[in-house]
């Protein structure tokens, strides 16, 4: 490395290690991504309300989103492997910024300031940067954030007009585009200011505090433009429509009852501090890796202990480059320590107050996007006390485990995520198969298999609106032609409750028709069943069917469900490949047939399945076929499939209802059938 001197040499060493723990923590399961609950509702609204949709949807509270998202969109389309690639980028510049701001505070401590900038980029307390879409602002406005305090500092230590006017310009834009981006990010002003204090301080060693603050006030008063000016167009310019996000509405609650709002204000800020400075490194989300398969636990322990070698491996090329001795006669600070911890702590208590103040904090779970502004003062923080253990080997296996933890935690945050978009896929996969069309004002009740999505509504709407009804109106707000339910008991109580019930449900740019006499329950029951879309003529309930859905099964609407036209081809960029036409294909192309009353179609992809060899992950899936051949006679092989339900009681009796309701109806069987039938499932 000839070329290249030692300080520059180091500089490329620690890059490449940003690089790599980069894309070990966030990279594995990138490829598998798609489009992740409400990122729906960005990827639709978009699709069929066209051009201007974005500038709506944030005219009430963030108007500086709606051209970004506009940008991405033209750019990206909707293809979400793009945007999450467009996350790591700025992930990953984040990382790098931070190396940038911490060697400008403490220039000494190279080893102190990788760290710090490996740990804001790998900051675990944030689980939320798989959603690609919603998150892009946050992401992006993180990097801003970093960048534009570390170009306040390049500016102040510049000597020259050009280059200190370039950097508080850069400062300037920068700062304001971050705080645009995410309003709630202006606390992170106050870190600023601390960054400011302490290289003057540096500059100023053995000088009176008073002095030093006068100076550092001096120096900071350019970058005061940026929270000033912000603060005036939000408060006397802007006009906000939105609650959460109205700074003289949440206030409010605080003069309305100050010792009841105060004493909640002060335990969510302990509470969110607590969370980012110190909660967020436990780890806890890591620990949802043991909930998977022996692979996938194993997978992801290579992937850590890859990231602590390039680790270790930096450590050892570095120290060959630079001696702990050269890094401290560079340093002016010999307590630097005690002002990482310092201005970390004083920088994530201020930082995350205006969440607090709009009556928010930071968790480590949905709300984690909370705590992601102050994760740069929290890596402060940590780098602080981690530098503060003397020993060179203890450190570096704290460093090593913080690393291996947080690897594990957003490569188990990854299967999480992509694991629930895979079974989402494949279960509209399999609905496209079931269901050529579904009927516009149609309102959705859906299961997924494992996943509760609660008030995620997007999950169901926004798959089912993209597969059926893409098609451009530039309607502002966006119609969904297809509308869903809640998940839980809540919901069928009040179908049951309230027949008939329908209203209009907007949220944003968009807005639905729910009208409960229109309801299609749809349910995949386990991971290796199939989905059932519930058809109350023939109804298949499924032992485990969660009690929300056998509830209302009775009130699908199965003729919701439109058999004469095309289906649509899922997209594979969203929903992965179509899956093998194995059972689950054979099973919905016979549920399709049995709607349509094509007896005869049922009985032929019944004799394909069982020369394949296929079998049910659930018996109750063997009743469309047990039906076609009750009535083509073929007992031989109604006696082959009765041996499926010999473990299943409760089937049986469903089996014996559905035949006998066949014969008193439209589909009499003959006395050779009903005699067998009755002995193989109506007998105790």
């Amino acid at each position: 490395m000839k070329f290249l001197s030692k300080r520059n040499y180091q500089r490329l060493i620690e890059i490449i290690l940003i690089i790599v723990i980069a894309a070990l923590a966030y990279l594995p399961n990138i490829t598998k991504s798609s489009i992740y609950r409400d990122d729906w509702y960005y990827a639709m609204d978009r699709t069929i309300g066209g051009p201007g949709i974005f500038q709506e949807m944030f005219s009430i509270d963030r108007p500086a989103r709606g051209p970004l998202f506009e940008a991405y969109y033209l750019l990206f389309d909707v293809q979400p492997l793009s945007y999450h690639i467009s996350s790591f980028v700025w992930r990953l510049l984040g990382g790098l910024a931070a190396l940038y701001l911490f060697n400008l505070l403490w220039p000494g401590k190279k080893r102190a300031a990788l760290f710090m900038a490996l740990a804001f980029m790998l900051f675990p307390g944030y689980s939320r940067w798989l959603e690609g879409f919603e998150n892009q602002p946050r992401i992006l406005s993180s990097f801003l954030e970093v960048i534009s305090i570390a170009l306040t500092l390049q500016a102040i230590k510049s000597k020259r007009f050009a280059p200190k006017a370039a950097a508080w310009i850069g400062s300037i834009l920068t700062g304001w585009a971050y705080i645009a981006f995410v309003d709630f990010a202006i606390g992170m002003e106050f870190f600023r200011l601390l960054c400011v204090f302490l290289m003057i301080s540096h500059e100023m060693p053995g000088r009176p505090i008073i002095q030093k603050s006068i100076q550092t006030l001096r120096a900071w008063a350019v970058a005061a433009l940026i929270p000033g000016l912000f603060l005036i167009w939000r408060l006397f310019i802007f006009h906000n429509q939105r609650p959460t996000t109205d700074v003289g509405l949440q206030l409010s609650y605080l003069l309305n009852s100050p010792l009841h709002t105060g004493l909640s204000w002060l335990i969510r800020l302990f509470q969110s501090s607590i969370n980012i400075a110190l909660l967020a490194w436990s780890m806890p989300t890591s620990q949802t890796l043991f909930n998977y398969g022996v692979s996938e636990i194993l997978w992801g322990f290579i992937l850590a202990f890859l990231a602590v070698g390039f680790l270790f491996a930096a450590e050892f090329i570095l120290n060959k480059e630079v001696t702990d001795g050269q890094n401290r006669a560079v340093d002016p600070c010999e307590h630097w320590q005690i002002e990482a911890i310092l201005i970390g702590l004083a920088g994530v208590i201020v930082g995350v107050m205006p969440v607090i103040m709009a009556n928010r904090y930071a968790t480590l779970g949905n709300y984690s996007h909370y705590a992601l502004p102050a994760s740069l003062a929290s890596a402060a923080f940590l780098g602080g006390v981690v530098f503060s253990i003397l020993s060179n080997r203890i450190r570096l296996g704290v460093i090593s485990v913080l690393v291996l933890f947080a690897v594990l935690t957003h490569y188990s945050i990854s299967l999480r995520i992509t694991q629930e978009e895979t079974t989402v896929s494949n279960f509209w996969q399999q609905v496209v198969w079931r269901a050529p069309g579904l009927q516009a004002g149609t309102t959705l009740v859906v299961n997924y298999p494992g996943i509760d999505f609660g008030q995620d509504i997007d999950t169901v709407a926004g798959p089912a609106n993209y597969l059926y009804f893409p098609q451009l109106t530039r309607q502002i707000p966006a119609i969904y032609q297809l509308s869903a339910l809640e998940q839980g008991e809540n919901s069928s109580k009040d179908v049951l409750n309230n027949p008939g019930k329908a209203y209009v449900f907007r949220y944003r740019t968009h807005k639905s028709d729910v009208n409960y006499n229109n309801l299609l329950v749809m349910t995949q029951p386990t991971p290796d069943s199939c989905v059932h879309i519930l058809n109350p003529n023939w109804l298949q309930i499924s032992n485990s069917d969660p009690y929300p859905i056998s509830s209302v099964a009775g009130l699908s609407k199965i003729e919701r469900v439109v058999t004469n036209t095309t289906a649509p081809v899922p997209a594979k960029s969203i929903f992965g490949s179509e899956p093998k036409h194995e059972w689950c294909y054979a099973y919905e192309k016979a549920d399709l047939a049995l709607q349509n009353g094509d007896f005869n179609k049922i009985a032929s992809l019944g004799d394909d399945a069982i020369k394949q060899d296929l079998h049910p992950g659930d018996v109750i899936e063997w009743l469309p076929f047990l039906q076609a051949y009750a009535i083509s006679g073929n007992i031989p092989v109604i006696d082959k499939i009765a041996k499926s339900f010999k473990q299943e009681p409760l089937y049986s009796k469903e089996v014996c209802l559905t035949l006998d309701k066949m014969n008193s109806g439209q589909y009499p069987l003959s006395s050779s059938v009903l005699d067998e039938t009755n002995r193989l499932f109506c007998t105790k």
